[in-house]
């Protein structure tokens, strides 16, 4: 039976060893279908190690957490080969490390609600590799990310370029940190319906780290 440690070792060795491009060039290629039938993917090793998992056949979930799996690794294997092998030796020479990667990349995939939030993960995780963040700062912004809805924050830009008044998603992007409330006023519209004045919310140096590695 396939040990805990070995799904660890496996999505490691994925991250730094598989060649996707040369099994598919974009995550929207891939079918659900293509997961239940193994077919292309069947040799990237962290899905080999979750296979080994399954009791009898693969139920829905399992294919999404697959493609989750594999949408993130399209974009860490972008990272300088230099960089992946770096990340490599050091996860493999530190056991801790590797369980405390591992473990983290594999929650927080399975917990996000949005296809498209994997891709943005591995980018993040790509900045990792490559040492432009610590695994702390990669820990915080991929929780975030996790847990933010997906098109707030997508408008995170324009509260670097402007103040905005309080919203839906200003209220979003504030309970993420991304954003915080700088001027308390009550809200003003005019007779058309229009907001003109009221709270205003701009963006926290965490939201400007975000933007700054140009991930979403």
């Amino acid at each position: 039976m396939i040990k805990k440690e070995d799904i660890e070792t496996s999505l490691v060795t994925s991250i730094a060893k598989s060649d996707l491009k040369e099994i598919v060039s974009d995550i929207a290629e891939i079918s659900l279908d293509t997961f239940f039938d193994d077919g292309i993917i069947k040799d990237v090793p962290i899905i080999g190690s979750l296979a080994k998992l399954y009791s009898a056949g693969k139920n829905i979930q399992e294919k999404i957490f697959e493609k989750k799996i594999i949408a993130f690794l399209l974009e860490t294997e972008k990272a300088k080969k230099e960089s992946k092998n770096k990340f490599y030796d050091d996860l493999n020479n530190n056991e801790s490390l590797r369980k405390k990667v591992g473990e983290q990349i594999l929650v927080i995939l399975e917990k996000i609600d949005d296809l498209e939030k994997p891709t943005i993960l591995g980018k993040l995780f790509k900045n990792f590799i490559e040492e432009e963040i610590n695994f702390e700062m990669f820990h915080r912004l991929a929780t975030i990310i996790a847990n933010c809805f997906l098109p707030d924050l997508k408008k995170l830009s324009i509260y670097k370029d402007k103040s905005q008044f309080n919203t839906f998603t200003s209220i979003s992007l504030e309970n993420s940190g991304l954003v915080h409330m700088y001027y308390v006023r009550p809200e003003i519209f005019d007779a058309d319906g229009n907001q003109t004045g009221g709270s205003l919310y701009r963006i926290t140096k965490l939201g400007q780290e975000l933007l700054k590695l140009g991930i979403i």
